[in-house]
């Protein structure tokens, strides 16, 4: 799922590239996006120092190509660390992390002033069930995969494209859902 997110940039393979990773941790998708994008340099960010250390390990073998920075998105002025402008914003299991609806919006918005014109948002994260209907259902599901407790939340997949449409972005999908785990697609408009 994460060569597909990365593959999923809106760019010609040898166009040099300025890809950030939000909540990017040990590097799981700047690997992806530096093997996928031979041309690329990734902004690896992440509140967590720890992660930071075991991205610079992973990712040690790209050198230049990935540069590390500190923020937490639950305070305001994280985006303003980051740099920028990017081309893409890329993101695995990290924005759910901030809880408050309120602030997964925000952090929507931080993210649309930190692409370029033309740029996208690719984010694989928890889309949770609206109800507790579709809670049930997916708890149910005999082919799920996944050890996080199914909860009822406001942060469900529509709620999401909502936050994003708010935010700027002039085209947004689920590109892909499985039960509470789904990749979203904004686009920022040229």
């Amino acid at each position: 799922m994460l060569r597909r997110l990365a593959g999923l940039i809106p760019a010609a393979p040898d166009r040099p590239l300025h890809v950030l990773d939000v909540g990017g941790g040990y590097g799981a998708v700047s690997a992806e996006v530096l093997e996928r994008w031979p041309a690329a340099h990734v902004t690896l960010h992440d509140y967590s120092e720890a992660m930071v250390s075991a991205a610079t390990e992973r990712l040690g073998r790209y050198g230049s190509r990935v540069t590390y920075r500190l923020a937490d998105m639950n305070e305001r002025d994280w985006a303003d660390r980051l740099g920028g402008p990017f081309d893409a914003v890329v993101s695995a299991m990290a924005i759910h992390n901030v809880e408050e609806p309120e602030l997964i919006e925000r952090v929507y918005g931080d993210i649309f002033g930190l692409l370029r014109p033309g740029g996208a948002l690719l984010t694989m994260d928890l889309l949770f069930p609206a109800s507790q209907g579709l809670a049930e259902l997916y708890r149910r599901d005999p082919t799920r995969r996944h050890n996080w407790d199914v909860r009822v939340n406001p942060a469900d997949a529509e709620s999401h494209l909502r936050w994003l449409r708010r935010a700027g972005f002039s085209e947004v999908d689920c590109v892909w859902k499985d039960l509470e785990l789904g990749l979203l697609w904004a686009l920022r408009a040229a």
